[in-house]
């Protein structure tokens, strides 16, 4: 959903020829709500209302506004794109599964509480 928000500074960026990477971890829009209690409530209602997956095509996006655009599937591409320096504005599109983000940061979580006591 951010990344939607912010189609405006995506636009710039290409716009004014800045060389820029600009890393979208696509969880299907409104992961964050998921960490909260409002995320226990699940179902339908909620991701239609709450959750509000945009239906982006984010290649199109990037497209439209004359960025680049490079679809990642594995954390090792990632890391190789990462290591290219950028030219022009180029969107790094890595999509991810809102569960496995809430259960990763519920272990992270879990594990600094448990090295701080």
């Amino acid at each position: 959903m951010a990344f939607t928000y912010d189609l405006g500074g995506l636009a710039t960026g290409a716009r004014l020829g800045l060389d820029l990477t600009i890393v979208l971890v696509d969880n299907g829009g409104g992961g964050i709500f998921d960490h909260l209690p409002v995320g226990r409530i699940g179902g339908p209602a909620y991701e239609e209302h709450i959750a509000t997956a945009p239906g982006l095509d984010v290649a199109h996006a990037a497209a439209a506004v004359g960025a680049q655009y490079e679809p990642l599937s594995t954390l090792s591409d990632l890391q190789s794109a990462l290591t290219h320096t950028p030219q022009g504005t180029t969107v790094l599109h890595v999509r991810t599964v809102r569960a496995d983000n809430v259960a990763l940061h519920q272990r992270l979580a879990d594990a600094v509480s448990a090295a701080l006591v």
